[in-house]
């Protein structure tokens, strides 16, 4: 009987995405500095105009702007690498609440002053948040087991 070679399953991050709700009272383009923080700094310009604003009314009639940049190009897994580091270490309890793994996408809110520190980032819960969604396209399949231990490896002592 041939022997069979066993793949070696791969993990990779198909796309990137970030969005937030800005109020009239918000600097729409101080958001959009913080936002390109975690692009790195050689890449920023390329996405500068790549920003979507929708325009929007909230229930009291005021002026709401979704605020939205989608990065599918080759610079993905370098922005990701990037973004990651900045991120505090997730356990596997709160990665397997914020990783939906029928979409297989990660899922980080953080509130929007975080991104104006230096500080390593964390998850928050609240409102007033920048929605970061993580695409990963995994072979043969992507378990929230599976991309955990792959980010764990990739990561480790970074």
């Amino acid at each position: 009987m041939p022997k069979t070679k066993k793949t070696k399953q791969k993990a990779i991050v198909n796309h990137l995405s970030f969005s937030s709700f800005i109020h009239e009272t918000e600097n729409k383009e101080k958001l959009v500095r913080g936002i390109l923080n975690f692009i790195p700094e050689e890449r920023r310009e390329n996405f500068k105009e790549k920003f979507i604003f929708n325009h929007l009314e909230g229930v009291f009639h005021n002026k709401i702007t979704m605020l939205s940049l989608k990065i599918t190009s080759k610079d993905v897994l370098i922005i990701f690498d990037y973004l990651y580091k900045k991120f505090i270490p997730l356990n596997f309890l709160e990665f397997s609440q914020i990783f939906d793994e029928e979409k297989q996408i990660l899922h980080l809110r953080i509130h929007k002053l975080q991104i104006f520190n230096d500080s390593l980032l964390s998850l928050s819960k609240g409102q007033d948040i920048i929605k970061i969604m993580i695409k990963f396209q995994c072979f043969p399949k992507c378990t929230k087991e599976y991309v955990y231990s792959y980010l764990e490896k990739e990561y480790k002592d970074d």
